[in-house]
């Protein structure tokens, strides 16, 4: 880019999208839920994020709408972040999926990197998401594709 053209999804602070980010959020847990959504705003991410608490919502929303980025917890009941990864991948599959833990095992986060997760970070409070998130939308500025099997 020349002169003094921008590309409009950079800011001075690092990447940012000009839009809000479509999230789907897997977390059973509300206090974990809210907790993300405050350091994806402490972050200064512009987000809309939908919640999912299981498996069956999680999987429907995939089917039902597209989104810009998929955060889930890693434990949860019946159902874990592996499985909630390879679904995202087959029906979204250009869509980066972030896994959160609190209680991060190395070996299972390389484990999920290598499956395709785009990151691993640890679920604390004081813990910013903006370093996993805003590499992971760089592409975000344009309108999230449709699920696959789904027409626009």
């Amino acid at each position: 880019m020349g002169g003094d053209q921008r590309d409009p999804r950079r800011t001075p602070a690092g990447a940012a999208v000009t839009r809000r980010l479509r999230v789907r959020h897997l977390e059973d847990n509300v206090r974990d839920a809210e907790l993300v959504r405050h350091r994806m705003e402490g972050d200064g991410l512009s987000c809309d994020i939908l919640v999912a608490k299981g498996k069956e919502r999680f999987e429907a929303a995939l089917v039902e709408e597209p989104f810009d980025l998929i955060i889930s917890d890693y434990n949860l009941p019946g159902y874990d972040g592996v499985a909630a990864l390879k679904q995202a991948q087959t029906i979204q599959p250009d869509v980066p999926v972030i896994l959160i833990s609190g209680t991060v095992v190395e070996e299972q986060a390389v484990r999920c990197l290598h499956l395709g997760a785009t990151a691993y970070p640890p679920h604390k409070p004081r813990s910013p998401l903006a370093p996993a998130v805003r590499p992971a939308t760089a592409r975000a500025g344009g309108p999230p594709r449709p699920p696959r099997g789904r027409m626009a």
